[in-house]
């Protein structure tokens, strides 16, 4: 169905899609790498003696030196011997380098961070969660999320990140760095109560050393006709990642939105702050030293669109990206907020 401009004011989905898809595009991004049946040693780094728990399930192996044979003192070293003990004093020369190991040192790095396409992930999601408070529990010191159940309507949805080749946006302008996509929400657009647009909404994402940043959203399919490409990508994550880390960025998504008629012009500012670091309990394990981002979406007033505001506390931790996400009811501006839209957080895979 071709439409002109419908007004985009929040009431268009029963999950409101069109103004949380965005909110929610920092969420799908991590998780475990593969697929096939899940066959995990284990969730979080207290399962392993190595107290490392790598994001595919797998425990950093214990080495146990052997205290080596007796010699008489008198061998000297050649020059590859000695490039060989100073490799062995400075880290294992076999180890796999593309392997995240976290250090609790609440700063996340690229490095700590593993992004990009064929990664997988299960989250539960609950929705109109009246009773949820985002403000932590500090009173034992360390600073507490528990978010194993929050109440709302409640059920598991998987995600997944998914290399950009070969779909009918890869080529387009404005997503010639693109590293990966994924899938943001349902999108429901109604006007005067009759629905006109029901697809599925993906966002378009690029990794690079600075941070991960949503480069547009488009429609699964080019017949459902959604093409909105951001003019400044918006920067989800930034990179070194640490308490007190902030950004902003005004830009505008232009482009079709529905099969319209004429391209939209929504114009948005987003303003990120790291503002606290603790403890969160998910379904899937509780991960200490993760850091919250809290973010404010606004959406400014122009042709076809409303203003209205967000906030996403978004929940990362080394090595597992994006554990949870916690996005406010419409208009809310400060940076705790009473009752939630929608909460997510990691739970096991099937």
């Amino acid at each position: 169905m071709t439409t002109g401009y419908r007004p985009l004011d929040g009431r268009v989905g029963s999950s409101r899609d069109v103004v949380w898809a965005v909110a929610l595009a920092a969420l799908f991004f991590g998780g475990c790498k593969g697929d096939g049946e899940d066959t995990r040693e284990c969730n979080v780094h207290a399962d392993c003696a190595s107290g490392i728990c790598h994001p595919d399930g797998t425990c950093e192996p214990v080495v146990v030196q052997d205290a080596g044979d007796e010699s008489d003192g008198g061998a000297d070293l050649d020059a590859t011997d000695a490039a060989d003990d100073k490799q062995e004093q400075d880290g294992e020369p076999d180890a796999d380098p593309t392997v995240c190991k976290p250090n609790g040192d609440g700063t996340i790095t690229a490095a700590e961070m593993p992004l990009g396409p064929g990664f997988s992930s299960m989250f539960r999601v609950s929705r109109g969660v009246s009773g949820f408070a985002s403000q932590p529990d500090c009173s034992s010191g360390t600073c507490l999320w528990d978010l194993v159940d929050v109440g709302g309507v409640t059920a598991d949805e998987p995600s997944a990140t998914l290399a950009i080749d070969g779909k009918w946006f890869a080529s387009l302008e404005g997503f010639a760095n693109a590293t990966y996509t994924s899938r943001l929400a349902d999108f429901k657009l109604t006007f005067g109560g009759i629905p006109v647009c029901d697809q599925v909404q993906m966002g378009v994402f690029e990794v690079n050393d600075s941070g991960l940043f949503l480069l547009g959203i488009v429609s699964e399919f080019a017949a459902d006709g959604t093409t909105l490409v951001y003019e400044k990508p918006v920067p989800l994550i930034v990179f070194p990642l640490a308490v007190g880390t902030a950004w902003s960025v005004d830009t505008v998504a232009r482009g079709q939105l529905c099969n319209s008629v004429y391209d939209y012009n929504i114009s948005q500012t987003y303003t990120s702050t790291v503002d606290q670091i603790g403890r969160v309990k998910t379904p899937y394990g509780t991960f200490d030293n993760v850091l919250r981002v809290n973010t404010l979406m606004e959406r400014h007033m122009g042709v076809g669109v409303t203003a209205t505001k967000a906030i996403t506390h978004t929940y990362v931790a080394e090595c597992f990206t994006t554990i949870a996400a916690a996005v406010s009811e419409e208009g809310a501006s400060g940076t705790e907020f009473e009752g939630a839209s929608e909460v997510r957080r990691l739970t096991n895979l099937p």
